[in-house]
């Protein structure tokens, strides 16, 4: 990674206060396969 050789993909920065958001969307993605995500999703203090 400090390489740079390696990239995250890194689909949305969200604050910690929207974690249940996060949640829905990454099930949605993933149990549903609605396919609403091309990466991680990080949540912010």
């Amino acid at each position: 990674m400090a390489s740079g050789k390696l990239k995250a993909r890194i689909d949305r920065v969200l604050p910690l206060s929207q974690t249940a958001d996060a949640h829905r969307l990454q099930e949605a993605s993933t149990i549903q396969n609605t396919g609403a995500l091309a990466g991680k999703i990080v949540l912010k203090p």
